[in-house]
This record gives C-alpha cells, sequence and structure tokens, in this order.
C-alpha cells in the first residue's frame, strides 16, 4: 500500500488531495472509504477543510487489474483500415463501459 502525505493549506480535503495521477472524485471515494487521516485522526468526509499547516495522510491501496470479458456478438465491419474500424452491431451490444468515456474495444 502506497502513502501521499501534503501539508493542508486551507483547501477542501479532496482538492488537496487530487494531482495528476488521482482525480478529485477518486479522491473523495478513498477520503469516504476511511482512508485519510489528518494529524493521525481518520476523515471520512471529503469537504472537511483541515487547518493550514496540518499533515494529511491518504493510504492508497494496492491497484486492483481489472478483468475485461469479451463478448461474443454478431457485427458486420463495414470499412477497416490502420486508423479506423466502422461496424455494425446490434442496439442492445455495449458500446462503452458506463463509467467511461472511451470506447471500449471488442
Amino acid at each position: 500500500m502506497a502513502v501521499m502525505q501534503k501539508t493542508a493549506d486551507g483547501r477542501r480535503l479532496d482538492l488537496l488531495l487530487c494531482d495528476e495521477t488521482l482525480s478529485r472524485s477518486q479522491a473523495a471515494r478513498l477520503i469516504r472509504e476511511g482512508h485519510a487521516h489528518i494529524d493521525g485522526v481518520p476523515v471520512i468526509k471529503p469537504s472537511c477543510i483541515p487547518k493550514a499547516g496540518a499533515q494529511v495522510i491518504l493510504d492508497l491501496p494496492d491497484p486492483v487489474e481489472a478483468l475485461a470479458k469479451a463478448e461474443d456478438i454478431p457485427i458486420s465491419i463495414l470499412y477497416e483500415d490502420d486508423a479506423i474500424a466502422v461496424i455494425n452491431k446490434p442496439a442492445q451490444a455495449m458500446k462503452r463501459a458506463p463509467w467511461s468515456t472511451r470506447c471500449c474495444s471488442n
């Protein structure tokens, strides 16, 4: 388990902890799950504003490998080259994961 350590600067806890590797929503989820401590005291409210200078620690759980499952769906490829593929798929077939903004490949 990795640990992120920061010094409070007057911002909300979730804003303080987010950076280029951790989004605000990820930080908020980890805080609500009990992974955050301010001066050694557990905190579960992402909107908490620690006193300036307080030591904030966020325990980062080990990443869990996501397992993508391929679906055997009938599709017909209308066009394909090195950069793009145009397919015809059934209407009920998922086009992307509900939590993702990127299309998934099948």
